[in-house]
């Protein structure tokens, strides 16, 4: 990579906190990608491809995080064509399994609960902090994200995006 896509990359990140759409990670769809879930079978990228994705990246330690999870997940069952899945970004797996054994969501969705083990979709998807919420269309296209708290306005924009992935999945049946 040129100095210049280095400087335009780095200059990017710091005036808007996003990587330079060039410079952004591949998709969430890699076969190789392996996830382990936090109750049930892994996630594997391959099992994303087609579908709209709602990405949560969260840490237990992450107070912001945790008082959004509620919030998020009532927003994402207006959407039954995108799938949310939160993305544990912890140091280790019993971190996070401790903090969800308390989280009544973890009792409802236990399947929607994933750890990213050596923060290959963190790298991937150039996720810097959490939280972090990512939704990708139903080509594997990053279509919005949002680093940070959450408040009314960005819910709205969250749900706005959201109704615009949920559209084209209903429409490509």
């Amino acid at each position: 990579m040129s100095m210049r896509r280095v400087a335009t990359a780095l200059l990017a990140l710091l005036v808007t906190g996003l990587p330079a759409p060039d410079a952004r990670a591949e998709s969430v769809w890699q076969a190789d990608l392996v996830l382990p879930a936090f109750s049930g079978e892994p996630l594997r990228g391959a099992d994303l491809e087609g579908r709209p994705l709602l990405l949560q990246f969260w840490a237990s330690w992450c107070r912001s995080c945790m008082s959004l999870m509620d919030e998020v997940d009532e927003l994402a069952e207006r959407f039954p064509g995108v799938r949310y899945l939160a993305i544990s970004l912890d140091d280790d797996i019993e971190s996070g399994q401790r903090y969800l054994d308390r989280l009544a969501l973890f009792a409802k969705h236990p399947g929607r609960f994933y750890f990213d083990q050596d923060g290959d979709l963190k790298s991937r998807l150039a996720v810097l902090t959490v939280p972090t919420f990512i939704i990708v269309d139903a080509t594997g296209d990053e279509v919005h994200r949002h680093v940070g708290h959450i408040n009314s306005a960005e819910l709205q924009a969250l749900r706005t995006w959201l109704a615009r992935v949920d559209i084209r999945e209903v429409a490509s049946k």
